[in-house]
């Protein structure tokens, strides 16, 4: 629950969403006038979950955390910035975690699973064109996530790209037994 209190609740992704979601309506409706694409409610709505989940999720892992500071009565904007942690040696994040965390290992590594499950959930409905690849935009999302890391000054850990593409496998396998299920209803 560390993630959900310290990442999805705190006031700095606020903004970073409200102008995710401006930029994402505006492009929405210039794509689709000039693709003269027709508005269907079921499917905007599923875009619209889609763009808010790697809106959220980008902000949490990419986009620099930031804190008001009161100096002398005057507010400040004080970004959080820091030298740039790297792990390029795969499992080695892993190992530690549990022999330092034990417990919290576990949250921990279900956390980062979990990051890309929705992707692998709803990437195949959203971009059905590339539905049998999606394990693989998944993996390149969580490189590109791993990368952009850097600039902000977090870490970026080869391992983390790894349980990502996990939790978008499971994802994914998870829409396949949902489809499979739906596809023999509507048959029947």
């Amino acid at each position: 629950m560390l993630f959900v209190r310290d990442y999805l609740f705190d006031s700095y992704l606020i903004p970073y969403y409200l102008i995710g979601a401006v930029v994402y309506f505006v492009f929405r409706f210039v794509f689709m006038k000039c693709k003269k694409i027709n508005f269907v409610l079921k499917k905007e709505l599923l875009n619209l979950v889609f763009a808010s989940y790697i809106i959220i999720l980008i902000s949490a892992t990419v986009l620099p955390k930031w804190y008001e500071q009161v100096i002398d009565g005057e507010t400040y904007i004080k970004f959080m910035l820091n030298e740039p942690k790297f792990n390029f040696i795969p499992f080695r994040m892993i190992y530690l975690f549990f022999m330092t965390s034990g417990e919290n290992a576990l949250i921990n590594l279900g956390v980062n699973a979990f990051l890309l499950f929705p992707f692998g959930l709803l990437f195949p409905v959203i971009c059905s064109r590339y539905r049998r690849r999606t394990i693989l935009c998944g993996m390149l999302f969580s490189l590109a996530i791993e990368i952009l890391q850097i600039i902000p000054g977090r870490s970026t850990d080869i391992d983390d790209l790894i349980l990502n593409t996990a939790g978008c496998a499971v994802g994914y396998g998870f829409y396949c037994v949902f489809r499979r299920i739906y596809c023999s209803g509507a048959a029947s």
